[in-house]
């Protein structure tokens, strides 16, 4: 209906009567699985990353950038600073610990009859950073170590779960609309 050949030569049909339509806000067992999926993948990414080189001696990342078929000219400058490849490797577990909670962080209690009001604009910046954060992450990734396609991929896929306000701003902003206060 947004996006196709169809909507481009006006000949799709949205329909306001569907329950699951609410302007350009649309939410199906599809949408809740793309969360539930990138939540799984992140969590047992952090779950699995349990060895010492991890946890104890935050080394995985410095390591990671000594394999000369991986690596990238950024890559040989970043494993020069130990400390800063230790902070990367904190924060790359610290963060994908997290970032599954906080994909659902305010929608789960936006559930709780009245809170939904208060809780909506919570996760929608919360999930807006979290894929923001990811973005970013990959396309670090992508600029220090040579993995192919899968940091852009994974990049690509988290745009999907940028809350609508943020893609109805981006579309003000081509149009060349102020957007409203």
């Amino acid at each position: 209906a947004r996006f196709s050949l169809d909507a481009r030569a006006g000949r799709a049909k949205i329909d306001p009567s569907n329950r699951n339509f609410r302007g350009n806000q649309y939410f199906s067992v599809a949408t809740l699985g793309l969360l539930i999926q990138m939540a799984i993948v992140y969590f047992f990414s952090a779950l699995h990353k349990d060895h010492p080189i991890w946890s104890v001696h935050h080394t995985a990342i410095h390591y990671a950038l000594h394999i000369d078929a991986y690596d990238t000219a950024l890559g040989e400058l970043l494993r020069q600073s130990p400390m800063l490849t230790a902070a990367f490797t904190r924060g790359t577990l610290s963060y994908e610990t997290a970032a599954p909670w906080l994909i659902f962080s305010g929608g789960v209690l936006g559930l709780v009859p009245g809170l939904g009001r208060i809780f909506h604009p919570i996760q929608s910046s919360v999930r807006t950073l979290v894929s923001v954060t990811f973005v970013f992450f990959h396309l670090g990734l992508a600029m220090a170590l040579s993995l192919g396609t899968f940091a852009w991929f994974a990049a690509l896929i988290w745009l999907g779960l940028f809350p609508t306000w943020a893609w109805e701003r981006l579309a003000d902003f081509r149009k060349g609309v102020a957007p409203p206060d």
